[in-house]
């Protein structure tokens, strides 16, 4: 789906070199687009009445103004404290993404080391338990050599 933009939106993109933005406040995005729409009508309009293409060539020469407010801009000094800011907290994120990692490599290595230690002392104890078992056994046998000699 492709993006829907508002005239808004398109003046604000059309500015060059950005020598200004537009507020990003609603009311005064929708105050802007809905000016624009009615000139873009009233401009369309005309061509649609002109017969000929010569009357349309005139048209093409003329221009309409369009008055921007104060309030509807922002000021680019701002935007660009707000855009180092954002950029700042992008490079601590990423340094907080690199030291997650670094952190998870270790907790494996960590979780490795303690299966290993784990199965090793599984080994130490099942030849505890098979060294018991066979001292069992063998005090059995003597108890039991012991009672057939009495």
């Amino acid at each position: 789906m492709r993006p829907q933009h508002t005239n808004a939106d398109l003046l604000e993109f059309s500015i060059p070199g950005n020598f200004f933005a537009m507020s990003e406040d609603r009311i005064t995005r929708a105050e802007v687009h809905e000016h624009l729409q009615r000139l873009a009508g009233a401009v369309c309009s005309e061509y649609k009445k002109k017969k000929s293409g010569r009357q349309s060539l005139e048209l093409d020469k003329k221009s309409n103004r369009f008055h921007i407010y104060e309030g509807h801009t922002v000021d680019l000094v701002e935007l660009r404290e707000q855009n180092e800011l954002i950029k700042d907290e992008l490079l601590e994120w990423s340094d907080l993404e690199s030291e997650l990692k670094k952190l998870h490599q270790e907790m494996q290595v960590a979780i490795q080391e303690k299966d290993g230690a784990v199965k090793n002392l599984q080994t130490i104890n099942e030849h505890l338990l098979s060294y018991v078992s066979s001292l069992t056994e063998k005090l059995q046998k003597k108890n039991t050599v012991v009672n057939t000699n009495l």
